[in-house]
């Protein structure tokens, strides 16, 4: 059974030691204390053993100023105190949490986060001191979903197994008429560039039906649906591309998906991983913005 630690706010008087811990562990600390932030920590004895923070910008956070004494690590700390920060940002109606690192990456991707580029950050993230440091370019941006909603059920639908156009489209479907079931049997073709050829992003793929499911014709004579609906997928192209630069599967992944042997570069590259679950945030987040905009994500 894993170890539990009692984790609580920091207290005003204490964030000199934060800030010492902080030190200890080569994270910034030159913009604490801010009005905006909140930290949590672990306490032994009169020390501060580990500290998390979170900087709130409307409905999104910035997680930082995460860690744990070097003694102590490889005891759970870590994980308590950034399993106690999600629920703190959940609690307080965040939609999304944010963080840059270029040392644990990988620590955080065993948590379910996932990686994206700098343009998928909101706006607002954006313009905080943490993500406009002189990073080395070692640095990466990563994204966690958090409240219920059609960019958390893509996100986790892929990362269970399914291609990025299953994940995508089947987020959509249920809420027009059409079970996930039936969703995911239409998309399972259109992964890898649509059946191993690189060609259109299967998540750019799902996000056309999903478009179309909801604003596309059934009878000849509606054009203007049909206008409507090129005229939200042009809309979604340009969004995709500020992004990411490209539609097609093989730019996205820098590699050859029509050959076993392109196939397993990009896995050898684990580009899998760090870069197709951000193609299906975004198509996710673009057509729950196009279909709403004035609820974004939250659809």
């Amino acid at each position: 059974m894993e170890k539990t630690y009692p984790i609580r706010k920091a207290r005003e008087e204490e964030l000199p030691s934060v800030v010492s811990l902080l030190q200890q562990c080569s994270l910034p600390t030159e913009d604490i204390p801010h009005e905006n932030q909140t930290f949590w920590v672990v306490q032994r004895d009169r020390d501060i053993a580990g500290v998390v923070g979170i900087e709130t910008y409307g409905l999104s956070g910035l997680l930082r100023s995460f860690a744990v004494h070097p003694a102590l690590r490889g005891q759970n700390m870590g994980a308590s105190l950034l399993h106690h920060a999600v629920e703190e940002a959940d609690k307080l109606g965040m939609e999304s949490l944010y963080l840059c690192t270029n040392t644990a990456a990988g620590y955080f991707e065993k948590h379910h986060w996932i990686y994206i580029r700098k343009d998928s950050v909101s706006a607002e993230v954006l313009r905080s001191e943490e993500f406009n440091c002189d990073w080395p370019d070692s640095t990466f941006c990563m994204f966690l979903p958090l409240q219920e909603g059609v960019v958390k059920k893509a996100v986790e639908t892929y990362l269970s197994g399914f291609n990025c156009a299953q994940a995508v489209f089947s987020s959509f479907a249920p809420a027009m008429g059409l079970s996930a079931k039936e969703a995911l049997k239409i998309t399972s073709g259109f992964g890898a560039g649509i059946g191993y050829k690189g060609e259109i992003c299967g998540a750019v793929s799902g996000a056309y039906m999903a478009l179309g499911l909801k604003y596309g014709r059934w009878q000849s004579e509606d054009t203007e649906a049909r206008e409507k609906t090129y005229a939200l997928m042009k809309e979604f192209d340009k969004e995709f591309l500020t992004r990411n630069g490209s539609l097609y599967c093989n730019r996205l992944l820098e590699g050859d998906m029509s050959t076993p042997e392109g196939r397993q570069a990009i896995k050898d590259a684990h580009r899998f991983k760090t870069h197709c679950p951000r193609f299906v945030k975004d198509a996710a987040e673009i057509t729950a913005k196009l279909m709403d905009p004035g609820k974004g994500s939250k659809k």
